[in-house]
């Protein structure tokens, strides 16, 4: 295996545990919002990263022929703050923007890296689809900042953009 090949693997490791970490968070997030829009917005969110460890799980078995070997205990456990006003969903937010952009700069790598055009897709679409999630967290964020209420303390849909 070349140092290449090894190092794609690195990534594609590091972004599976990454990705359920997300969706864990996200899950907590949706689980602690009394708001039904809100909660709906990060259970889908939560279906996303679940859905980008499979394609990466996927795309590990294509480079080595086996199948990943989860191992729960990999999974960041930071305990990111679970938004109750604005404050602390602000600070949740601008968290969340940061991990984002980090799997963004991530799958920017492997497609720099990739081996063909099918892999090179797939990856520009993972960082496509983690870096609509920054925009949309931004955003948020941004509302908040503006004078908008936090999901608890809002109608459903107030933060819908």
């Amino acid at each position: 295996m070349d140092a290449s090949h090894a190092k794609a693997l690195e990534i594609i490791e590091e972004a599976i545990y990454h990705e359920q970490g997300a969706h864990d968070y996200y899950l907590r997030v949706a689980e602690a919002i009394h708001d039904p829009s809100g909660s709906a917005q990060y259970r889908q969110l939560a279906q996303e990263e679940l859905a980008h460890r499979e394609l990466l799980e996927a795309r590990w078995h294509r480079l080595t022929g086996k199948r990943f070997r989860f191992d729960a205990s990999k999974v960041e456990t930071d305990e990111l703050p679970v938004p109750s006003s604005n404050a602390s969903a602000i600070e949740a937010l601008t968290l969340a923007m940061t991990h984002e952009q980090e799997a963004v700069e991530k799958y920017r790598i492997l497609v720099a890296g990739a081996p063909d055009e099918e892999s090179r897709r797939a990856y520009e679409q993972l960082a496509q689809d983690e870096q609509q999630h920054h925009d949309w967290f931004r955003e948020r964020r941004d509302a908040l900042r503006d004078g908008v209420r936090w999901f608890v303390e809002t109608l459903p849909g107030a933060l819908d953009v």
